[in-house]
Formats: structure tokens, C-alpha cells, sequence
């Protein structure tokens, strides 16, 4: 499914945007 690739990249993202 998506929802998990999506969450993990948006998980990945923002703890790095951070």
C-alpha cells in the first residue's frame, strides 16, 4: 500500500526537515 511508503517518506521528511 502507499499509505505506508507515504507515511514512512513523510516520517523520514520531516524528521530531517526538523
Amino acid at each position: 500500500d502507499l499509505g505506508c511508503h507515504i507515511d514512512g517518506f513523510i516520517a523520514v521528511v520531516a524528521h530531517t526537515h526538523v
